[in-house]
């Protein structure tokens, strides 16, 4: 006999977590999957644009501009899991050298205008900090 790979209850709160911060609008949906003794478990969450209408699939395609996100979300996702954090601390806790972190006064302007941050990096946050240009015909749309 084999050991159940999930606990019901662990599964229901993982997507109470996720579903509340589409809710909030910190995103506007999410995939995930998670995989224990060869049995995985995939939810999709909210929709595919921001005030979209269209529904999030286990399928959507997202685009990634680093593997070094995905990596870290599974070892934040293991902490939480473990109880060492919560997915809305800031991370200056763990980096205490981002902790008085400046930003650019105005996204095009020279490198030595800035201002303090106005808020912390929290661990689900950390990939509000990226601009992609996806319309560079245009030069209109960007995520």
């Amino acid at each position: 006999m084999t050991k159940q790979a999930w606990v019901q209850a662990g599964l229901e709160r993982l997507q109470a977590v996720v579903a509340a911060q589409v809710e909030q609008g910190a995103l506007p949906g999410v995939v995930y999957a998670v995989s224990r003794q060869g049995e995985t478990h995939v939810e999709a969450i909210g929709t595919m644009e921001v005030a979209g209408k269209r529904p999030m699939t286990r399928d959507a395609i997202f685009r990634l501009a680093s593997l070094t996100k995905p990596v870290s979300a599974v070892a934040a996702i293991i902490l939480v899991e473990q109880g060492i954090l919560k997915l809305d601390d800031a991370i200056d806790r763990w980096l205490p050298e981002l902790s008085e972190r400046r930003v650019l006064l105005h996204p095009d302007g020279p490198i030595d205008q800035t201002v303090p941050a106005k808020r912390s990096i929290t661990f689900l946050r950390h990939n509000e900090n990226r601009t992609y240009r996806v319309d560079d015909v245009h030069g209109t749309s960007y995520l």
